[in-house]
């Protein structure tokens, strides 16, 4: 972790692991390979909350009361409180799907609704990856995405074998201040539509936003005007800025920097940390002006910025590229 200038660089935990701060910035939630953790942003106080191994990546709930994450052994949605108590577990899918048994693609976090009672997942609708969403408290899931059907077998060796979806859902990301859930399309067939969209929570009005694929992303600003994604174009990977409301996406590091991997936002708007090249850089989205804030011989990654915007967390891990 490290303050917004990238000085003070501390090490919190010795996981590498995708962290989440909690809402009231107090605590930084991450998987580790033997379960679910909490630390402190000095890392003095450590204390794992679920012993479920190899666990997604944890998401908080709006409130702070919640953790929800991925089982990955059980294929199940997994809802913790914080405080302790019974966790709620809920399928991620049927045992069966056209009787077959179900493929777990779902690797990504979970997204809350903002007032903690949804939740958004991907999983495997029989045919394709899809977005489905369901009550925190457990209950039946609602598929929100339906992409349509190619003429592919899904086993191509096997004309009779059931066909496959034109395009797979990526990671859902439900905006923070209403009902619509932005994600990418994948594109798994000639001719396919890929790109970034936004959707309502039921499944209505369904809004392609740019035709530009994601390698991370979407995800949006805190006030839920803006979604950040990072795709790649004539060779270079860079990070784009969209609107909700409107077609097209704005490229905000056009000028020949290393690739781009992930960024997140300040708590305000104003400042993006992006990770690129294996190091983090502070970018004005404004300007256009980056700096670097944290640079090493290792590689610095999925930065999370805190509630109160005085800190960064991030990865950081062996570089087995040269540079």
């Amino acid at each position: 972790m490290a303050r917004p200038d990238g000085s003070g660089v501390v090490r919190v935990a010795g996981d590498i692991a995708e962290p989440a701060w909690s809402p009231d910035g107090r605590e930084i939630a991450y998987a580790g390979r033997d379960g679910v953790y909490l630390v402190t942003p000095d890392g003095l106080d450590r204390r794992r909350i679920s012993a479920i191994p190899e666990a997604g990546p944890p998401a908080w709930s709006p409130q702070g009361d919640r953790l929800a994450f991925v089982d990955h052994v059980k294929n199940t949605l997994v809802v913790q409180p914080i405080a302790g108590g019974p966790s709620v577990t809920i399928p991620l899918a049927p045992e069966t799907i056209g009787g077959r048994p179900p493929v777990f693609v779902a690797r990504n976090r979970p997204t809350w609704s903002p007032d903690g009672r949804q939740i958004a997942f991907t999983s495997w609708d029989g045919y394709g990856d899809e977005i489905f969403v369901v009550d925190a408290s457990g209950g039946a899931r609602s598929q929100v995405t339906h992409t349509r059907l190619s003429a592919e077998p899904m086993n191509g060796d096997d004309p009779l074998s059931p066909r496959k979806a034109q395009a797979d859902a990526g990671a859902p990301e439900w905006s923070p201040v209403d009902d619509q859930i932005a994600f990418a399309l994948y594109p798994e067939t000639g001719g396919a539509q890929g790109g970034v969209y936004r959707i309502g929570a039921d499944g209505a009005r369904p809004v392609r936003l740019i035709g530009l694929v994601p390698q991370w992303g979407p995800v949006w600003s805190a006030d839920g005007t803006m979604l950040l994604f990072v795709a790649s174009r004539s060779n270079a990977v860079d990070l784009y800025l969209s609107r909700p409301d409107r077609w097209g996406a704005t490229d905000l590091t056009p000028n020949g920097g290393p690739p781009v991997e992930s960024a997140a936002w300040s708590p305000d708007g104003a400042t993006i940390v992006v990770a690129a090249g294996g190091d983090l850089y502070r970018l004005d989205p404004t300007t256009g002006s980056m700096q670097p804030i944290v640079t090493s011989s290792l590689r610095e990654g999925t930065p999370a910025w805190s509630p109160n915007g005085s800190a960064i967390a991030f990865t950081r891990s062996l570089d087995l590229i040269d540079r």
